[in-house]
């Protein structure tokens, strides 16, 4: 099985603009200040692979599959961790 690779800043930011959810809603799901994720959004901040990771799977519970989600639904947080 072929390791999964992270989404980028912005293949977070391209899959939060095809669904209407407010950053100020969607940080707090994935665990984050709602202005510093807008700061690694915008790639003014780094962003960290746990920061991805959680907002990955929040975005997976909101639903609407997307292909990224679709690959990766069947997969658990420890199976996206970086080697």
């Amino acid at each position: 099985m072929p390791t999964p690779t992270l989404p980028t800043a912005s293949d977070l930011r391209a899959e939060i603009a095809r669904r209407p959810i407010p950053l100020y809603h969607l940080a707090p799901e994935a665990g984050i200040n709602p202005a510093r994720l807008g700061a690694m959004l915008a790639e003014r901040l780094p962003m960290k692979a746990d920061v991805a990771t959680r907002l990955l799977f929040a975005l997976a519970r909101r639903g609407n599959s997307t292909q990224h989600e679709r690959v990766t639904h069947n997969m658990t947080e420890r199976d996206m961790r970086p080697v």
